[in-house]
């Protein structure tokens, strides 16, 4: 049943109000409501509110994050953090506090890898002959080895001089990894020696056969539907290695 309207001049009282909140009027009741809220609202502002969706959460990266979370927006597991989090009813503010010590305390105990700076990798790879330089000067040595032995690997899997799956594994691994051109070069055999894994055998085991067929595949062909860079440098190598 509703409550009973109270006589006209008496102070409404809703259901339900306790007594320590109903005053002898109107406005005193509403000072007294509002006085009880204030606290309360202190307190949901202090703890933050629960984002409408789970992309409402966010945090400001320290400078020893940034590198680590470049476009982690995009990472699905944060994705999912972020959906968890929203599931559970945690404020932003707590989020925003909370994942970023846990995302410290990772890297600070190297249980994530660190980011990978292409042109440092490139760097890396330069020749360990060239002893000098400027960085863009090994960038650019870096490159040209990884072209040079990425291109010697498709040639030998062309020829059939290396076998599908170990050409493809030495490629992949070309990319980033210093210790795959090392093997590499030990097969072309370094300083015009002919290469010790390979029987001997100068430019991948090509025999001048193979290098006309080369010469005529039609990868090799600038400009035409099937003209394949890769393809056209190593058969370069492989002529000026034979006949040199």
């Amino acid at each position: 049943m509703p409550a009973p309207q109270p006589p006209a001049g008496d102070a409404y009282r809703p259901e339900g109000l306790p007594d320590h909140l109903f005053g002898s009027n109107d406005r005193e009741t509403l000072d007294k409501v509002f006085g009880a809220y204030k606290g309360a609202r202190q307190s949901i502002g202090e703890a933050g509110s629960v984002p409408e969706k789970p992309e409402g959460y966010g945090f400001d990266a320290s400078d020893k994050l940034k590198p680590y979370v470049e476009n982690f927006d995009k990472d699905p597991v944060y994705g999912a953090v972020r959906g968890i989090a929203h599931k559970v009813g945690m404020s932003d503010k707590m989020f925003r506090a909370f994942l970023p010590a846990v995302l410290e305390h990772f890297v600070d105990g190297e249980l994530v890898a660190a980011p990978a700076d292409p042109k440092a990798m490139l760097r890396d790879m330069a020749p360990a002959t060239m002893t000098s330089g400027t960085d863009a000067e090994r960038e650019a040595a870096g490159a040209r080895r990884v072209q040079d032995n990425i291109a010697w690997v498709d040639g030998a899997k062309a020829n059939k001089t290396m076998p599908e799956g170990v050409a493809d594994f030495f490629a992949a691994s070309a990319a980033g990894d210093p210790r795959a051109h090392a093997a590499i070069e030990w097969l072309r055999g370094t300083g015009g020696e002919p290469m010790p894994a390979m029987g001997g055998a100068a430019g991948g085991g090509t025999s001048e056969a193979d290098l006309k067929a080369r010469i005529s595949d039609p990868r090799g062909k600038v400009g035409g539907p099937e003209y394949d860079a890769a393809f056209a440098a190593e058969t370069d190598r492989l002529y000026r290695e034979t006949y040199r």
